[in-house]
């Protein structure tokens, strides 16, 4: 019998064994990622809200002094947000 023969079964044994363990460790480290990601979710959308709320805000007193208009403030925000490229909605 060759070494080639006997090596085969220890080979497989230790990819079982690693995989075993890959397999326990899974639920934590994908608790831990999603966690992590959440957080960061719940960080980003009250900035949005108060972002958007500030905006709505200067459009209506801008339209209160007879100003522009909302219409022509919110072309010139899209304008404004298309030039920085902010979200960047462009796809490849």
């Amino acid at each position: 019998m060759d070494c080639a023969a006997l090596l085969e079964p220890v080979h497989f044994a230790v990819l079982l064994r690693a995989h075993a363990i890959s397999l326990k460790l899974l639920p934590g480290r994908l608790e831990k990622v999603l966690s992590a990601e959440t957080r960061k979710m719940s960080e980003l959308v009250p900035a949005r809200h108060s972002s958007e709320q500030r905006i709505a805000s200067l459009i209506h007193e801008q339209a209160e002094k007879g100003g522009e208009g909302k219409s022509g403030l919110i072309s010139k925000h899209c304008e404004r947000r298309s030039k920085t490229n902010w979200p960047n909605t462009s796809r490849p």
